[in-house]
């Protein structure tokens, strides 16, 4: 066996000994449409709503990422932000213009441990007529993944489990008018065949690395942006409806618990979410501020010398004003591992604080 933890999912063949679920634990909306991928999703959305509405303006977080935004760009829809930052008492701050004119209100929570608390603000905007978009990708898995006054509720299902594509719409009030038709399986040949070989490589084979990773890759490159009108493939869906979704929980939950308990009281480390409620909610990471960008890059650079592949949410870029991309990090928790590769990781990172705890 080999040791790596984080980068792409792997394939997981644990589904072919379940039985199916029906995808029961997904949100409870009205109508719900499957897609190729989260920003497919959100096109999705924005077809939809643009059937019976006029959309001219959306009101965005300043703290996303690029796929999030080109979807209202594509479709002529002026985008304006609000900025999100980091405040080290209570973590995430938003500064939300209350009176600004939008359509379309972008809400998000982050991480699967943030508690939302935009329920009033959200109120007032639908009296406003303001139609509500709630990004769920990050709370997905949490007792009550999205807020009562969402018009629509979208998420990407590739942050969480093993499957080659996969997104979905809720929409509350009624059908669809618009809904994918254009069948998936012939593009996905490539990404399941290197989650496959992802996993015999984990197993020990003698399976070139670099060429599963640039598999996967392209096929980010070329398939990321198809549209709307793409289906989810069937293995990806076959996985939705036979996976353990209690047991990932229950996984990652702990996870998290051994992470946070082991580093909390670190130097150079803040937690980006300081309070959490894990009763109820469950992590997609948990994400760090490192005390500046050299050494997020540091430590980052320290952990994938020991094979630990820790994403950066999201790397600056044009649409992401928000500061929290300089000296943000994910740290890795989901269900792929042990509370015992928690503590290996725990180690890792308490070594890399006490070398560097040594210069000051």
């Amino acid at each position: 066996m080999r040791f790596e933890i984080g980068s792409h999912f792997e394939f997981d063949n644990s589904v072919d000994v379940l039985r199916g679920s029906c995808i029961q634990w997904l949100p409870s909306q009205y109508n719900l449409q499957y897609t190729f991928s989260g920003r497919a999703a959100i096109e999705l959305a924005i077809i939809d709503i643009k059937e019976e509405h006029n959309i001219n303006s959306v009101y965005m977080p300043s703290y996303c990422c690029n796929t999030m935004v080109q979807p209202f760009l594509d479709n002529d829809i002026k985008v304006n932000f609000y900025e999100v930052s980091f405040d080290k008492e209570n973590g995430i701050k938003y500064n939300i213009d209350t009176n600004i004119n939008c359509d379309i209100f972008f809400a998000i929570s982050y991480f699967g441990i943030e508690q939302y608390g935009h329920d009033s603000l959200l109120k007032e905007l639908k009296k406003k007529k303001v139609i509500i978009l709630e990004d769920i990708t990050h709370s997905l898995l949490n007792d009550q993944p999205n807020t009562e006054y969402s018009d629509y509720c979208i998420a990407s299902l590739r942050k969480w489990f093993p499957v080659a594509t996969g997104g979905f719409v809720a929409k509350q009030k009624s059908e669809f008018i618009v809904k994918p038709s254009i069948n998936s399986n012939s593009l996905t040949h490539s990404k399941i065949l290197a989650m496959k070989e992802k996993m015999n490589y984990l197993r020990g084979e003698n399976i070139d690395k670099e060429s599963f990773l640039t598999s996967m890759t392209e096929f980010e490159q070329k398939l990321g942006n198809k549209d709307y009108r793409y289906e989810i493939d069937s293995f990806s869906k076959k996985i939705l409806e036979y996976i353990d979704i209690e047991l990932i929980k229950t996984k990652r939950r702990r996870n998290f618990q051994v992470l946070y308990e082991g580093i909390k009281d670190l130097e150079f480390i803040n937690m980006l979410i300081p309070n959490f409620n894990l009763h109820n909610n469950t992590p997609l990471f948990l994400p760090l501020i490192m005390e500046g960008t050299k050494k997020r890059d540091e430590l980052r650079t320290f952990l994938i010398k020991h094979k630990i592949y820790c994403p950066i949410h999201w790397p600056k870029a044009e649409c992401n004003s928000s500061s929290i991309s300089l000296s943000e990090i994910s740290l890795v928790c989901d269900q792929r591992y042990s509370e015992t590769d928690m503590n290996y990781f725990v180690d890792l990172i308490k070594d890399w604080h006490d070398s560097v705890y040594k210069e000051y």
